[in-house]
């Protein structure tokens, strides 16, 4: 009889109490909630540390375009399955459901002609435009000669907003049904 790999002395028929289940490392999912909310959470802090970094003169706004056109692109090739370090939703979701829901968005006039991923793309431009506006307002209220951190308790319902359209959230939950 094979006895358990875990040095515990019994046999490996389930009945030694340790999980011998499978222990492989897997990807963080587009449709868990945590993963969503960290995403956007980061993004918004990488937007503010760089746009505090134009403000005091040390990063050019061509540099802060370029970045936040990279960050689009990123988030854009993440939520629509192209990122090999995330798992992807339930079959169909990046971004063929995920587009579905974000048609139904009313900051986005988008036509239902429009292919998914450009979908996910106007979106996303949306969430980094909006972000701007909030970012502007808290670098206007902040002195820029210290080390200022991103304020998220003024902004958690804005990233909640987003992280629960793009973990796939019913529309009554966000408010558009």
């Amino acid at each position: 009889m094979s006895r358990c790999r875990l040095s515990c002395g019994r046999s490996s028929r389930g009945c030694c109490g340790h999980d011998h289940g499978s222990k492989a490392v897997q990807k963080p999912s587009l449709v868990d909630i945590e993963v969503v909310r960290n995403i956007f959470s980061q993004a918004m802090k990488n937007m503010f540390s760089r746009a505090l970094s134009c403000a005091r003169g040390e990063l050019s706004k061509e540099d802060l375009i370029d970045k936040d056109e990279y960050l689009s692109q990123w988030l854009t090739e993440t939520f629509c399955g192209h990122n090999k370090y995330f798992e992807e939703g339930p079959e169909c979701w990046n971004p063929t459901g995920l587009a579905e829901v974000l048609r139904q968005m009313p900051l986005v006039r988008i036509k239902q002609e429009v292919d998914d991923e450009a979908v996910v793309f106007t979106a996303i431009s949306v969430f980094i435009d909006e972000s701007h506006k909030i970012i502007a307002t808290q670098l206007t209220q902040e002195d820029l000669s210290e080390d200022n951190k991103l304020n998220l308790e003024g902004i958690e319902r804005f990233i909640e907003y987003w992280t629960l359209l793009f973990s796939g959230a019913p529309s009554s939950i966000l408010g558009f049904e």
